[in-house]
């Protein structure tokens, strides 16, 4: 019987993953607390939390209930962070975070 195959992700991918997610209109005030909550997580097991500011709504207000933020990114892992961003920004020149 074969293995399945195993896929690691770096932690500044998902962070930077997780950024873009908080920082754009999709998902409810809900999702967006599920998610920041589940790589709180992990930023705190690999030791690469940094806190987070919330994000202005449009009308200067804080918007969704807290749950829009930008967390900040670790020395340790800002290479890998940097890198899925130009990977972004290189696909998709509008929409990067």
């Amino acid at each position: 019987m074969a293995k399945p195959a195993r896929k690691t992700i770096e932690v500044g991918t998902l962070l930077h993953r997780l950024n873009y997610f908080l920082a754009n209109d999709r998902g409810s005030a809900d999702q967006r607390e599920i998610m920041a909550s589940f790589v709180e997580g992990i930023l705190h097991d690999s030791g690469n939390y940094r806190g987070y500011r919330y994000i202005d709504g449009p009308d200067g207000e804080v918007d969704g209930l807290g749950t829009r933020r930008f967390y900040f990114v670790s020395s340790k892992i800002a290479a890998d962070y940097d890198a899925a961003a130009a990977l972004i920004a290189k696909h998709y020149p509008a929409r990067g975070v």
